[in-house]
């Protein structure tokens, strides 16, 4: 599997890795913008290393914003009532990215 980090504003890739997949959503921390990212049951669990600042969303598939959070140093993203395919995109002052997750 392949993973990009793309600019939103122009839709250009500005990286791409090849990642190990685990389970469907998230299985183990991904680190992301600098933003690790984890999932215990309905809670999706984020965290700056540095205790920097960052914004999340989580957004369906349609492009409609389902969650948001800003946050210094970690936060919590409850996923209760959710399922399907969504993305998490995560601006910090590292970058932005997004993360496919499967609830």
């Amino acid at each position: 599997m392949v993973g990009l980090i793309l600019d939103r504003a122009t839709g250009e890739v500005m990286n791409a890795v090849s990642v190990k997949p685990a389970v469907a959503g998230i299985g183990s921390p991904v680190y992301s913008s600098g933003v690790s990212v984890s999932r215990n049951g309905n809670v999706l669990t984020l965290s700056h290393p540095d205790g920097g600042n960052f914004k999340a969303t989580l957004v369906d598939l349609s492009g409609a914003t389902v969650r948001t959070v800003t946050a210094t140093g970690a936060a919590e993203i409850s996923t209760y009532g959710l399922s399907g395919a969504y993305l998490l995109l995560i601006d910090s002052k590292e970058g932005h990215s997004s993360l496919k997750l499967i609830l």
